[in-house]
C-alpha cells in the first residue's frame, strides 16, 4: 500500500499529464467500487493527503516567498481536484450500470466497466487533442503531427507543404458584430477545411485567428491549389462576411536539413507579405 502511495504522489508531480496518467486516475475509481469502498472514507483519505502535501509544500520554501507557495499550492489544488474528478467519474458510472444490471449480472457488469473506462480515456484524450470551438487539432498536437510528418518525409525523401492562414479584419468584426459573430467566422473556417482537405491532410487552430494546414505528398503548387480552394469555399459560406485570409505556403525539401519551427516561419513571414495586399492574398515563402 505504501510503494502504491508513493507511486501516485510521484505521479501527481511528475507534469505528465497523458492518456496514463487519466487512465491510472479512472481506475482508482474502478477499484474502489469494486471493494466497496464508499465516497465519503475516500474523501476523508483524501483530504488529508491533500493536507499532508501543503505542510510539506510550505515547509520547502522560505516564510517570505508566500507568493510562490501559494502558486505551488494553487496548483497542487487544480491537480488534485481533476484527480478526484476522473475517480468519482467512473465510480458513479459502475454505480449508475450496476442498478441497471442488477446483482445478478456483476461479471457482466465489471467487463463492460472496463470497456467504459477505455472509452473515457479515450474520448479525454481525443478532446485534449482537439480545439473545444472548431473541433480542428490545436496547437500542441500540430506540433506533434508536423513533426511526425517531418520524420517520415526524411525517411521517403518525399516534400510536403505548410499553409500558414491569418483573418484579415477578424478583430473588426469581433468588435462590430459581436463575439458570437466571431465565433462563426472561426467555425466556417473549419467547415472550408472539412471540404477541401484530404483524410490525410491535417487542419489546425494556430491561435486566436490563425490556423495551418499540413499537407502531406503536396508540394507547392498543389499547396496553392487547395489554398484557393479553401478561400473559395470560406467566401461561399458567408458572402457578406468582411473577413478574408492572408495565406503564406512553404515547402519541405527532405534534404534541406530543416525541422518543423523553420519550416513554420518560413509560412509565416510569407503569410505577413500577403497581409500587406487587401482581401484574399496567398504567397509562396522564397528566401528572396
Amino acid at each position: 500500500m505504501k510503494n502504491y502511495l508513493r507511486g501516485y504522489i510521484r505521479s501527481l508531480f511528475s507534469g505528465d499529464y497523458d492518456v496514463d496518467y487519466v487512465q491510472s486516475r479512472l481506475r482508482i475509481g474502478l477499484v474502489h467500487k469494486r471493494i466497496g469502498v464508499p465516497p465519503k472514507l475516500y474523501v476523508a483519505a483524501f483530504q488529508i493527503l491533500s493536507g499532508l502535501l501543503r505542510e510539506k509544500m510550505r515547509a520547502s520554501v522560505d516564510v517570505g516567498d508566500c507568493r510562490l507557495c501559494a502558486g505551488r499550492q494553487d496548483s497542487l489544488e487544480k491537480l488534485m481536484l481533476f484527480d478526484l474528478v476522473l475517480v468519482f467519474d467512473t465510480y458513479i458510472q459502475g454505480l449508475m450500470d450496476e442498478v441497471k444490471r442488477g446483482r445478478e449480472d456483476v461479471e457482466n457488469y465489471a467487463r463492460d466497466l472496463e470497456q467504459t473506462v477505455a472509452d473515457r480515456t479515450r474520448e479525454l484524450a481525443e478532446q485534449a487533442r482537439k480545439d473545444g470551438m472548431t473541433g480542428l487539432y490545436n496547437q500542441k498536437t500540430f506540433f506533434e503531427l508536423i513533426r511526425k510528418e517531418l520524420s517520415r518525409s526524411q525517411r521517403r525523401a518525399e516534400r510536403f507543404s505548410l499553409c500558414y492562414i491569418d483573418l484579415d479584419k477578424f478583430k473588426q468584426a469581433n468588435d462590430t458584430l459581436g463575439h458570437k459573430y466571431g465565433d462563426s467566422v472561426l467555425i466556417n473556417v473549419a467547415k472550408a477545411m472539412g471540404e477541401v482537405l484530404r483524410g490525410e491532410d491535417i487542419g489546425a487552430r494556430y491561435g486566436g485567428d490563425e490556423f495551418c494546414v499540413l499537407l502531406p505528398h503536396t508540394e507547392i503548387d498543389g499547396a496553392v491549389s487547395v489554398c484557393e480552394r479553401l478561400i473559395e469555399i470560406f467566401d461561399k459560406i458567408d458572402t457578406q462576411c468582411m473577413v478574408t485570409m492572408s495565406i503564406g505556403v512553404a515547402e519541405y525539401l527532405p534534404d534541406s536539413g530543416m525541422d518543423a519551427d523553420t519550416l513554420i516561419k518560413q509560412a509565416d513571414r510569407a503569410m505577413y507579405k500577403s497581409k500587406k495586399s487587401e482581401g484574399y492574398k496567398i504567397t509562396v515563402y522564397s528566401s528572396d
